[in-house]
């Protein structure tokens, strides 16, 4: 009986570190899963941010009118909303150049919510990378998303932790 007993015991703790084994490797499945939702959620709320600014005027000079110089176009300087723009809020950007130096917050229901920051400045297209201080053709729009953890008593994690970033180059 005492070696049937010690088999008995041998397999349960077999048993016990099998389940174990298994336990983490199903909460480790779910974070990584959970980690590639928020990415891909993330990613569509800033292809969302593009979509809505691909639809405005290339400029505030552009709303009403064409322009056949870049000179005439918002100085570098003055890119970003309007006095009345800015107390009226994003819904009332009414060219791309608006967004610039916005900074807001947006709530995915099922990661929480979301930093968002936007930077609208012109380029050369031959160096898109390299912001310029004139007005051209050329504006390139950077969009920075980072999840924000909403309960750090409970948690010292975000589903993001690295901030997500897009780019968009609009032409006139």
């Amino acid at each position: 009986m005492n070696v049937q007993m010690s088999y008995m015991i041998l397999a349960l703790i077999i048993f016990t570190l099998l389940a174990l084994s298994f336990n983490q490797k199903g909460n480790s499945d779910l974070e990584s899963r959970l980690y590639h939702e928020a990415v891909v959620a993330v990613t569509e709320l800033g292809d969302s941010f593009i979509n809505e600014m691909s639809k405005k005027p290339f400029d505030a000079q552009t709303v009403t009118e064409t322009v056949s110089d870049p000179i005439e176009l918002t100085p570098a300087s003055s890119l970003g909303p309007s006095a009345a723009e800015k107390a009226g809020g994003i819904k009332t950007f009414n060219d791309l150049d608006d967004y610039n130096n916005y900074k807001g917050k947006v709530n995915l229901k099922k990661f929480g919510e979301c930093e968002v920051e936007i930077e609208v400045y012109y380029i050369n297209i031959d160096n898109p990378d390299v912001k310029v201080t004139y007005p051209t053709w050329y504006k390139r729009v950077d969009i920075e998303i980072k999840t924000i953890v909403q309960d750090k008593e409970k948690y010292d994690w975000t589903y993001v932790k690295d901030p997500v970033k897009l780019y968009y180059i609009a032409s006139y």
